[in-house]
Order: C-alpha cells, then structure tokens, then sequence
C-alpha cells in the first residue's frame, strides 16, 4: 500500500501575495497538516467573505484521474493570474468558462454570494491509498473501474453583509398571537430618514408586542446574537433574546430596533459581522379603556419587600403607607393571624409600574400574607384611578438551592463513577456520582439514571438505585447497597432551616416488600439522617423532611443509599428518584407571635 500525502489548502485574501501562473507550481503555506479535516466534529470548516476566495492544492502522487468540481449553478469562478498583497478586486482574474470541472492541481476559487459551497476533489490511484492524520481517510476500490478513489467534498461557509429579517405581533394578556403587524424580510428596503411613510400600529396602554427574529432561522448571515432596543419600555435595551414580548404601558409614539450579531467567539460563527437596524414601524399607544389595577400576585423580594405590580404606569405618590394593610399567617400555627404596619410605600426608582411597600416587622417565608389596598389617591400617568384590591396573595422569596433541574432533576443526562482520575474531588465537582457496594461480591447493585421508557415524576431523566443486597447499616461502610452522592457544592448554612423534598416511585412490581432509603446531608458523618421504608405503590411519592444545621463538614452534599431491606439476598429492588429541592426554611420566633 502507498501512503499519499493527500491534501493541504490554504485560505487566500488580498493581504497575501501569491502566484497564479498557469504552468508552475505555487508554493503554499499549509493549513496545520490538514487540520480542519481532522478536527473531531470540523467546527471551524473553511469560512470566507463574499468577494474573497479559497485555494485548493492537490499534493497527491500518482494518479489515474484528478479533478475538481463544484455544483452547476454555483455562483462562484476559477481564478488565473498574477494576484499580489495590492489586489482587492478579483474579478479581473475570473476564467471565462462556465466549466464547473478543472483538472488543476491547485485551484483558486472566488465566491461571489452568500452561502455554502461544496467543493468536490476526486482521485483515482492504481493502488490502496489511505490519508493518515487525525482523522483518517482510507480509499476504496471500484471494480468496475478497476482503480482506488479517493472522493472528498469540502463545504466552505462564505458570509455576505447581515441583513435582519423579523416579525413583529400583536399579543393578547394570555400571550396568543393576536394579529401580525409586520413581516419584514432579509433585505427589505425602506427609507430610515422618511418616517412619514412608516407604517403606524395603534393599541392601548397594557398591550403586547412580540418581536420575532427569523433571519436565524432564515439561515442567513449567521449570527449567534439578538439584541432589541424598544422604545416605550423599561428597560428598553433586551439583550441576545430572538424573541421577546414587550409590554407597553404608557401612551405616546415609539420606534424599535434591532441589532443582529455574528460574534466569532460563540459556538456556530466563525468571521465577525454585526447589523444594526430601525424597525420602520410606529407604535402609538393610547390610554387604555380598562380599569386600573394590579397584575397577578404581590411578590416578596429578598430584602423583605412587598412588590405588587400594576397594569399602566403610576404616578409618583408618598404618605399613603395607611391605605395599605397587610395581613399575616403562618403555616406552623394554625389560627394565628396579625397585621402588620406598611412603613414606607412607594413606586419603584425604575419600573413605575411596581408599587414597594417596607413592613414594619419581619416577616418569614413560612408567612402566609394578603395585602389589601382602600384608598383612592394612586392614579396611572392618564389619571386613571387605581382601584381598590382584597386579600391579594404574596409569593414568599424562597430559596431553592437545588433549583438546577439539570443537576437536581437529572436532566443533564449525566452521571459519573466514584473516584473519576481525571477530576480532584472524585467527580463531585461535577455532577452526581455514584458507587455499587457490596459484600462477600455476591450483590449486583446498579446505580444510575433512568433509561428510555423507565419511569420519570418530570422530564427525561430520573434517579435509577437497584439492589439486591440487605442492611444498609448507618456507618457502615461495607453494607450491601447501592449509593449516590450529589455535588460537593451544597452552600449550607450553620443554624439555618431547610425543607428537603423529592419524589420516589417504589412500583408493586417489586418482590422486596420493605426496601429501605437511608439519606445523610452535608456528607460523611452527615448531622441530618433520613431513614425511610419505602412500600411499594404505583404511583409517585412525595417524601418531605425538616431540619436544622446545627454542624458543617468540609464538603456539603446530599449522599444516599438503597437495599431490599429484609429480604434475602438476590430479591431485587428497584427505586426511581426525582425532583429533589433543598429550600431554605423560616420558621416563625415564638417570640413574634
């Protein structure tokens, strides 16, 4: 077998100097030993502008046949000549040929549109040939012909000036797309200066809009970002969203635009690029015709402040804190209730559209409050009076630290062995791993996630534990069962409370009739033990547990281990965790009751 070497390129642009003479060989600088079509995946591929052009060197030894080609109907020209650092424009080295086929043993090929061009070598050799490289490719042998082929097709990416092309949508409250205001396509044309002629979209205050970016998905220019800048909101900057539903609240006259960008430090883009655009579109919002009131629940933000939003801009007002009263319960002392003096009310220093009230009191986010509001003195900016509310619910700020569905709920898909050599802390920095224990080698534990079409409470992906080994004891590290441990990075808190919640599913398929779950948090000799018998049911269980850190270990996680319990040895038993959450939990002083 010969081994050729089979192909180099080499990308040109006007910046290098490079001989195009018909009968000698041109010396090129090699692209790191065919590099691009070595690389695992070919991210990078052969990326170029409109206007500019590759070159293509077949260095192969002996062969029967040889020709480059590219599609009929390509808009691209074989180049010849004399091009020097100087030379800019290219089409005066253009073949006149409409030949799509050339038996050169290096090419130059000028693009002249926008798009992805397959660039076919072709090779035939008397005997085996095969390209060694980081990725290797061998030929093959066509009987017919009776020679060795090597065929191979290079896409090269050719960018053009970035032209967006968008929809925009009116939408109603339930976020139904309602009517379309705009379909703008790639390259329209419009006067940004003549906005006389601009198309007016007219809609009350409280409306929706959704702005739509298609030139992704039209596959043109290729960017890899989306930024908005829209008038009339606030904050009217909406940075790498595709799409984005604004609400408009206050009357008046504005304008959008868009910027679409090619970064070539994002994943997919390759040769930077950027447009910037006006929308030639006119919203005119005008007052709304619905009452004034509040928009879904009051929310409770980290600093223990109220928010309630609005549905239109308010006006500014002060002294109104007594026309607010704020009722509390608390989840752990039934028929308790208190109210609680509002201390400052105000609008937000940037969204007018949230009232904030400060409490006088601590309140706790085991806390169970109502706001009402009697008064009649907040107004919209188009003196629409704001009406008055009872007992509207606040969402409590609570704290989830494990609120990563992808870690938490599985949903990654990964799952590493104990002891990775390639991580420091035994994989724990990355992910779930896992150990299978057993003893006297007579147990076949499996931990893992859950396979396609095995059981899931949400998602893709589950907690998978098997065993069939009995007594996992606390502390004893030889006990047959199977383990899990979560992430190391579990951010605790001496003398906090926590709620910890999952669910399992322990099917009446099982034969084991007592499997037992032992969980420990905050790692070895973990302070907070959970015990808990799993009997079999067919539906998903919703296991729940309070406790208080009163110790921390260096490493704080949750670990886990699963046995039949009292069932000999061999009688399986199968559990499927998930959806764990690990909330910060408030318990209200008796103190303040």
């Amino acid at each position: 077998m010969k081994k050729i070497n089979f192909i180099y390129y080499l990308m040109f642009i006007a910046v290098l100097a490079v001989s195009c003479q018909d009968e000698e060989y041109e010396p090129i600088n090699y692209f790191s030993d065919v590099g691009w079509l070595n690389s695992e995946d070919d991210k990078k591929g052969l990326n170029t502008e409109v206007g500019k052009y590759h070159s293509f060197s077949d260095m192969s030894q002996g062969t029967l046949e040889h020709y480059w080609t590219f599609p009929e109907g390509s808009d691209v020209n074989w180049l010849k000549g004399n091009i020097t650092r100087q030379d800019t424009n290219f089409t005066k080295f253009i073949v006149d040929t409409d030949d799509t086929l050339s038996r050169d043993q290096t090419v130059h090929i000028l693009f002249n549109k926008e798009g992805e061009y397959p660039i076919r070598l072709y090779n035939e050799f008397r005997d085996s040939v095969f390209y060694n490289g980081e990725a290797n490719y061998p030929s093959y042998y066509n009987e017919e012909k009776g020679v060795y082929v090597i065929d191979t097709t290079f896409t090269v990416r050719v960018y053009g000036e970035m032209s967006p092309a968008y929809e925009i949508w009116h939408v109603t409250e339930e976020g139904v797309l309602s009517s379309l205001v705009m379909d703008f396509p790639v390259d329209s044309v419009f006067d940004a200066e003549d906005t006389e002629t601009w198309q007016v979209f007219e809609f009350e205050a409280g409306g929706y809009i959704r702005y739509i970016d298609k030139t992704w998905d039209e596959g043109i220019g290729w960017p890899n970002q989306t930024n908005w800048n829209i008038g009339g909101i606030v904050p009217s900057e909406v940075i790498g969203q595709k799409q984005y539903d604004a609400k408009y609240f206050a009357p008046g006259d504005y304008t959008s635009q868009i910027t679409i960008i090619r970064d070539p430090k994002d994943e997919g883009a390759f040769i930077k690029g950027s447009k910037e655009s006006i929308i030639p579109l006119v919203f005119r919002v005008t007052p709304s015709t619905k009452p004034f009131g509040v928009s879904g629940n009051g929310i409770e933000r980290e600093d223990q402040t109220i928010q309630i939003a609005l549905t239109s801009f308010a006006q500014e007002f002060e002294g109104l804190e007594n026309d607010f009263v704020v009722t509390v319960k608390n989840e752990n002392h039934e028929g308790w209730s208190t109210t609680i003096p509002v201390s400052k009310a105000k609008l937000n220093d940037e969204q007018k559209v949230l009232i904030e009230l400060t409490l006088a009191q601590p309140i706790y986010n085991t806390d169970i409050i109502t706001v009402s509001y009697t008064g009649n003195s907040i107004l919209a900016i188009d003196n629409r009076v704001l009406e008055t509310f009872t007992d509207l619910p606040v969402d409590m700020h609570i704290v989830n630290l494990m609120a990563d569905k992808s870690i938490y709920g599985f949903e990654s898909g990964e799952f590493h062995e104990a002891g990775r050599p390639d991580q420091p802390i035994n994989g724990w920095n990355m992910g779930w791993q896992q150990w299978n224990l057993y003893r006297n080698g007579n147990s076949s534990a499996i931990t893992g996630l859950s396979s396609a079409g095995e059981p899931t409470f949400e998602g893709d992906f589950s907690l998978r534990l098997e065993a069939n080994g009995h007594q996992s004891i606390a502390g004893d590290a030889n006990s047959e069962r199977s383990w899990a441990e979560s992430p190391i990075n579990l951010p605790l808190e001496l003398g906090k409370n926590y709620k910890f919640e999952f669910e399992y599913l322990y099917e009446t398929s099982n034969e084991a009739p007592d499997a037992k779950l032992w969980l420990g948090i905050s790692s070895w000799g973990a302070p907070q033990i959970i015990d808990i018998n799993v009997a079999p049911a067919d539906e998903w269980q919703h296991h729940v547990a309070e406790f208080t850190i009163g110790s921390l270990l260096e490493h704080q996680n949750v670990f886990m281990r699963f046995d039949n319990g009292t069932s000999p040895a061999y009688v399986k038993a199968l559990i499927f965790l998930d959806n764990f959450e690990m909330k910060e939990y408030e318990r209200r002083p008796d103190t303040e009751l």
